[in-house]
């Protein structure tokens, strides 16, 4: 329940810091948005076209939020999410439920149930699944911006993937770098 407790601390923390940003995408949201509730497997399920599930629980299309993103992605073991950075804004990520390696900067930590990661915008992260179990991550971003990245590389959930070409990827992470640059670019 603690765990519970600090989740939600969390994510109401976010909230408020992301209100006081100023709004950029103010004319897609929802201007009467009553807020939502989410079971565990609602929101907008996509499979990422490198074969990887992701949802999309808040954003300007699910709940008419005007600045948060939420989310949350799976990684199977052995599985990686590649070493990024993100220019347009901070980044929440929490571990739900399996172990593995989270590269912050330099540093490299191991995590688990419970471990938060906050990161800076512009600052390095990845995530290495180590474990015996796939890792189950809550994504949140303090500003829109990368729900369209998000969209860009995804099908819905039960549509076929085709994965991407080597120039398909370089011309998506051209047109999105301003919210997204991977390191080994």
């Amino acid at each position: 329940m603690t765990l519970i407790r600090d989740i939600v601390t969390l994510v109401m923390a976010t909230f408020l810091v992301a209100c006081a940003h100023s709004d950029k995408r103010t004319a897609t949201a929802a201007a009467n948005s009553t807020g939502l509730v989410l079971q565990a497997e609602e929101g907008e399920r996509m499979t990422r076209r490198w074969g990887l599930p992701m949802t999309i629980k808040i954003d300007p299309v699910n709940g008419g939020s005007k600045r948060l993103l939420v989310g949350t992605e799976d990684l199977p073991p052995g599985q990686s999410i590649p070493i990024h950075k993100h220019s347009h804004c901070d980044e929440v990520v929490i571990v739900l439920k399996g172990s593995g390696t989270a590269i912050l900067g330099d540093k490299r930590r191991d995590v688990g149930p419970g471990s938060i990661l906050y990161i800076p915008e512009e600052e390095w992260v990845g995530l290495e699944n180590t474990g015996q179990e796939t890792i189950r991550v809550v994504f949140i971003f303090s500003e829109l911006g990368f729900d369209d990245y998000l969209r860009a590389t995804s099908v819905p959930e039960g549509n076929e993937v085709i994965p991407f070409t080597s120039q398909e990827l370089a011309r998506i992470r051209e047109k999105f770098k301003g919210v997204i640059t991977f390191k080994d670019q």
